[in-house]
């Protein structure tokens, strides 16, 4: 009942007009002028809307004409004006009216029963009419009992102006319109015409979802069970789009499948010819929403149907079977990104299985690391051997995604130290075999395994970082005592330090006089280049600061080693970072 008014004036600022098919006032005059005592007594009072009902509202006249008729928040105003008549001592009258003046609804005795009475807001119609809503009969101590809806087509014609305005209207969005406002203020008046929009194959999906809708509302179904299952029935029949497949399942009891058979198995061979699988991911979603876990069974032959062997495992999957390793591999390391994410996002790190089909996908250059390293992360376990093993073979074949590898590398540095030895080990012989920044990515991965002997190894990816290239002829090189060409353990020196800061100085002092403006600081240039989070990393320096601030190194030691010359030669063993000692 509550959708009845929700189109209603409410929180108007000015008065409606309106059409009035009701005996009883609409007007605060209207009221007044019935006052006659003693027979009759009218009485006008300012009120504080209730709050839903609820908070003591009890089983007071207001509420009854609010609760559960509408929902006072939406349609009400802070304050109102209450109208009360009492004939003979009986209250035989209950109007609620905002503080202007306007006619919002009533509860009115007449005839022997208790009616509500509202003002309907009809947009599509243009008109705002005042009708009988709903009816009930009194009980005993004369309040009212149980209300049923009323029909609005009795009491005034709106059909023929919906049914014109349906005609007339060729765009879908505007005709949903229409036939949402039509099935929740007509409800089952409005059900023959509702009936031949779903019926006629050239109506929009977007037109019968919303029919589908209102009909089969769970708090207020339009027409009889009976008269719901014959529509059912010559929907499936005519076998409609999906769309409009997927919105009869509201119709449906998901506790006998077997009455949804027409409807679910249309679903099922859409998502089995859906170009995309997020198509097909989005249908057999919809189908779990509706049955749950039981529709797997129900679903299989349907799902056998499918010719296309990679989507048919991909529904299986979907419908939650148990799939063979070889099976899961086959979908997490497949071309088609939705599908490979989608399966993986689903596995469980702590199903040795499906463990085993994460480390698969993360060692192979196509696989996709990134959704890989979330369902690893998902229940926060440790890596053991195997997977760190995993992880380094993850972390060499992703040289040209220096972001993946921080992000890998990351997750080795959560290994306990007695599981680092096998990731240690294939790290280390990929590391004699390579040279140049690759080298220095190796290195920056032993260092994140907590070998911190590897830190001039990775430095060498940061030497010259900090310089720009106009800027690289001027930077003398470095002191002998400089951290750069220290034994491998030693502290890098003060004099590095000394030379980096006037380097900058200079450079900068340089820069801003050529331009005409002040440059900017070269420590906070060359800082913006030294991501703090693995997914900012974009090149091999990059990984190294992102390592190097791993293993202890201080924002300004990293860039100190930035503005170092770059030295292809400089050690690869030993520690570059005081901070790090």
């Amino acid at each position: 009942m509550a959708a009845l008014l929700l189109s209603g004036c409410a929180r108007c600022e000015s008065k409606v007009e309106f059409e009035s098919f009701v005996k009883a006032p609409t007007t605060l005059d209207a009221v007044e002028k019935l006052d006659d005592p003693p027979d009759v007594v009218v009485k006008i009072e300012k009120k504080a809307a209730p709050k839903g009902g609820g908070g003591g509202c009890g089983h007071s006249a207001l509420c009854i004409i609010v609760v559960p008729f509408a929902i006072a928040d939406a349609l009400f105003p802070e304050k109102l004006r209450l109208a009360t008549i009492e004939e003979k001592g009986r209250e035989t009258y209950h109007a609620v009216f905002r503080e202007n003046g306007q006619f919002v609804q009533a509860l009115w005795f007449d005839g022997g029963e208790w009616k509500k009475l509202a003002l309907l807001q009809l947009s599509e119609l243009g008109r705002n009419l005042v009708v009988e809503v709903a009816h009930a009969p009194p009980e005993a101590d004369g309040k009212p009992g149980k209300f049923e809806r009323s029909s609005l087509q009795k009491q005034v014609d709106v059909m023929t102006g919906y049914r014109a305005r349906l005609t007339a209207t060729s765009l879908p969005e505007q005709r949903v319109v229409i036939v949402g406002e039509m099935l929740t203020h007509a409800h089952a008046d409005a059900l023959p015409l509702a009936r031949e929009r779903l019926l006629d194959a050239a109506e929009a999906a977007m037109v019968k979802r919303r029919a589908l809708e209102a009909i089969c509302s769970e708090k207020a179904p339009i027409g009889t069970a009976e008269e719901r299952a014959l529509l059912l029935a010559d929907l499936d029949r005519q076998g409609p789009d999906t769309d409009t497949s997927v919105a009869a399942l509201r119709c449906l009891d998901a506790k006998a499948p077997e009455k949804a058979r027409g409807f679910t198995a249309r679903i099922v061979d859409a998502s089995c010819a859906a170009e995309d699988a997020a198509r097909a991911e989005e249908l057999i979603g919809k189908l779990l929403a509706w049955g749950g876990a039981p529709m797997r069974e129900a679903l299989e032959p349907d799902v056998a149907r499918c010719a296309d062997g990679t989507r048919r495992l991909f529904l299986r999957f979907m419908l939650g079977a148990e799939l063979a390793e070889a099976e899961l591999t086959e979908l997490a390391t497949r071309p088609e990104p939705k599908v490979a994410a989608s399966v993986i996002a689903r596995l469980d790190n702590r199903n040795p299985t499906h463990a085993r089909v994460l480390w698969a996908v993360l060692e192979r250059p196509d696989g996709a690391a990134p959704a890989v390293l979330l369902a690893l992360d998902r229940n926060g376990n440790i890596p053991d051997a195997a997977e760190a093993h995993a992880l380094a073979g993850g972390f060499i074949v992703r040289e040209r995604h220096p972001d993946q590898r921080a992000a890998i590398g990351a997750r080795l540095a959560r290994t306990p130290e007695a599981e680092r030895g096998q990731a240690r080990t294939r790290l280390e012989k990929k590391l004699a075999a390579e040279s140049g920044d690759e080298r220095a990515a190796l290195h920056a991965a032993l260092l994140l395994l907590g070998d911190a002997d590897h830190q001039a190894g990775a430095a060498r990816a940061l030497y010259g970082r900090c310089i720009a290239p106009a800027d690289a002829g001027a930077v003398p090189a470095p002191a002998p005592s400089a951290s750069a060409s220290a034994k491998p353990g030693a502290k890098p020196g003060a004099s590095a330090a000394a030379t980096a800061t006037a380097t900058a100085t200079a450079t900068a002092t340089a820069s801003g006089s050529a331009s005409g403006s002040p440059a900017p600081p070269a420590e906070a240039r060359c800082a913006r280049r030294l991501p703090e989070h693995p997914w900012l990393v974009d090149d091999t320096g990059g990984l190294a600061a992102f390592a190097l601030r791993e293993s202890g190194c201080r924002e300004r030691e990293l860039i100190e080693l930035g503005w170092m010359p770059a030295r292809p030669r400089a050690p690869e063993r030993g520690r570059v970072c005081a901070a790090a000692e």
